[in-house]
């Protein structure tokens, strides 16, 4: 379930999940991977969704110090 909630990109849901299967299995290998990767996953959505967000604040910062 985990896996389809990531794959439709429902990130916070599929960490979620996986984070309740390593408390419920801390040695399973494969629980500990796939939540590493949904976590990657997520810091890469941030990053392209603040993005912009900063090319903006540093085009206006600029601007103001021109005028």
């Amino acid at each position: 379930m985990a896996r389809l909630y990531l794959d439709q990109g429902y990130i916070e849901e599929a960490i979620h999940i996986w984070k309740a299967l390593m408390a419920r299995e801390p040695a399973e290998a494969a629980h500990s991977k796939a939540l590493a990767d949904a976590c990657r996953k997520r810091l890469t959505a941030e990053t392209r969704r603040l993005s912009p967000l900063f090319r903006q604040w540093f085009y206006l910062l600029l601007q103001s110090r021109n005028t």
